[in-house]
């Protein structure tokens, strides 16, 4: 009996702690950089397996691109932005090969906020979840002191540029 609840457990148990955790096998799907922030969008082959599969042509859309934008406005909303207007929408397959016919909607957002104006990227998978961006440091920065300093330089009226 006590080997059948191992058993049990592992097969039935374990995959879902392993989903709620967030795996260790995450990948990440893009960067990008807006108003000197870095973003970076990561997902777990066990979070990708968890939403539909779609196969273009043989099956429709497990979520249409009108429901995707809906809750990527209403992300933007909850996030604190106002206005938020559709500036691209794709849906893209997942990077990996190991995932089946899986897809995600990657659409472009310009939002206003109480301080600026912002472009951002909104994941929404067919599943109908957003895909937390993660803010990570940017190492791409040059320190503004490596510079070069340009004097600028007086010529006189009979010097040839």
């Amino acid at each position: 009996m006590r080997t059948f609840i191992i058993t049990s457990w592992l097969f039935l148990v374990a995959p879902l702690l392993g989903y709620a955790a967030g795996g260790t096998n995450e990948f990440k799907l893009f960067t990008y950089r807006a108003n000197g922030e870095k973003s970076e969008w990561r997902i777990s082959t066990s979070r990708v397996l968890a939403t539909p599969e779609w196969k273009p042509g043989t099956n429709s859309i497990p979520l249409s691109p009108d429901r995707a934008l809906q809750i990527a406005r209403e992300w933007c909303l909850k996030k604190g932005f106002v206005e938020p207007e559709l500036t691209s929408l794709w849906i893209q397959p997942f990077p990996r090969t190991d995932v089946g016919s899986r897809f995600y909607y990657n659409i472009n957002i310009h939002c206003r906020n109480p301080a600026r104006s912002n472009s951002m990227s909104v994941v929404v998978l067919l599943d109908g979840t957003v895909l937390e961006p993660r803010s990570v440091p940017d190492d791409a920065q040059v320190d503004s002191s490596d510079d070069v300093k340009l004097s600028p330089v007086k010529l006189s009226p009979n010097s040839k540029p």
